[in-house]
């Protein structure tokens, strides 16, 4: 976990042998603590928050061990669903997750003691309790039994499932994101995927979970949602829309695709403490990929173009931003980094973007201004192409 001679001690590197055999022991622990009761179906349910206080407080310590994530599933992945909304799903949120463990996956021997420093982001109105631990590193933590137990249609959550679809995705994204030295610029360092064992009291008796995590780089800086746009100049707004969508660029080339770029999941980084947000040397770190999916591990999107072919026909170059956000930038138009409008929002988009030298060439519908540009194919058809399919 270690970037530089100031970080924390970096987690054991023992061996990683499985430890599996010896974790499962205790998957089973609440099978012989009151299983009947959490079971019973008659269990009188009351939608009153029953659930015990949270864990995650400042002091509270925790030993994390290395955790291989079961492939990820949901979101463009092709990977099945576990059960959903089946079994003991209908209990009350605290039985239910005493009695369904998250998907295995694979624990190892790695250990590394968590202490939690500080609090980030916690509460059930969050899929994910975040917090600071040792000091300098940020630990996400997908623990069913804190999401909130029902959507905003007041229909019952699967959240078990849907914790370990996050986490399978996230860490996913995260771990083909630091293959990339481009992305690794635009993304939090991540210091992978761990699990812990929470102790959760209920009646006088303990029960023992597993919850998921990872662990990542800190970025202590102002989130795009604290700031007010319209305070800026129109140039300052542009700029740093230009930068967040360079951003979004070199982890799409560097096969992720985010899917929920918004204000809420930009960081903007100052290089110094007196630097303005005009700083030419801003910079934008991109979080929260846990509806992200990894494009060579998911099915093909309707009218995508075939990666590998597009680096064959223009080497060194990636796809820009344009395609992917005409019609689709509604998130910062809320907030007033763009014109509310979306023809207004287009036209930003393929001024800033439509016609670099790094991004793979498109073209405009000459008879319809507000069609999304495509990939301009016409040069590789002089040269003999037979391209069809756009």
């Amino acid at each position: 976990m270690t970037t530089s001679s100031s970080r924390r001690m970096t987690p054991s590197t023992r061996s990683s042998r499985s430890v599996d055999i010896a974790l499962d022991i205790s998957e089973s622990r609440v099978g012989s603590q009151k299983s009947n009761d959490l079971e019973n179906s008659n269990y009188p349910y009351n939608k009153t928050d029953s659930r015990p206080a949270m864990p995650y407080t400042i002091g509270a310590t925790f030993t994390a061990h290395r955790h291989v994530p079961p492939a990820p599933f949901g979101n463009g992945y092709n990977t099945p669903w576990p059960p959903f909304k089946t079994g003991h799903f209908r209990l009350p949120q605290l039985n239910y997750c005493l009695i369904r463990p998250p998907m295995k996956g694979r624990t190892l021997e790695e250990s590394y003691t968590l202490t939690v420093a500080d609090i980030i982001r916690t509460g059930s109105i969050y899929a994910a309790q975040v917090v600071l631990v040792n000091g300098d590193v940020v630990a996400k933590i997908y623990d069913p039994l804190y999401d909130d137990e029902f959507d905003i249609f007041d229909d019952k959550r699967d959240v078990v499932v849907l914790s370990d679809g996050d986490y399978s995705r996230e860490a996913a994204a995260y771990d083909e994101l630091r293959r990339d030295h481009k992305a690794q610029c635009v993304v939090p360092e991540y210091y992978g995927s761990w699990t812990i064992d929470v102790d959760t009291l209920v009646d006088g008796q303990m029960y023992t979970r597993h919850v998921r995590l990872i662990l990542m780089e800190y970025i202590p800086d102002t989130v795009m949602t604290a700031i007010k746009p319209l305070l800026l100049s129109a140039e300052t707004r542009s700029a740093i829309m230009k930068k967040v969508l360079e951003a979004e660029s070199l982890i799409f080339a560097a096969g992720v695709l985010h899917r929920d770029i918004a204000p809420r999941n930009v960081m903007l980084v100052s290089p110094s403490p007196t630097s303005s947000l005009d700083d030419l040397d801003l910079r934008v770190v991109i979080i929260d990929f846990n509806v992200s999916n990894v494009i060579r591990l998911s099915e093909p999107r309707p009218g995508e173009s075939d990666s590998a072919y597009i680096q064959q026909q223009w080497p060194g170059r990636i796809m820009g931003p344009v395609t992917r956000f005409w019609n689709a930038m509604s998130d910062f138009a809320f907030k007033g980094w763009v014109g509310s409008k979306a023809g207004t929002a287009n036209e930003w988009l393929w001024e800033c973007f439509g016609e670099r030298e790094e991004y793979v060439p498109l073209v405009r519908d000459a008879g319809d201004r507000k069609a999304c540009p495509k990939i301009d194919w016409s040069g590789e058809l002089e040269d003999g192409g037979t391209r069809t399919d756009v």
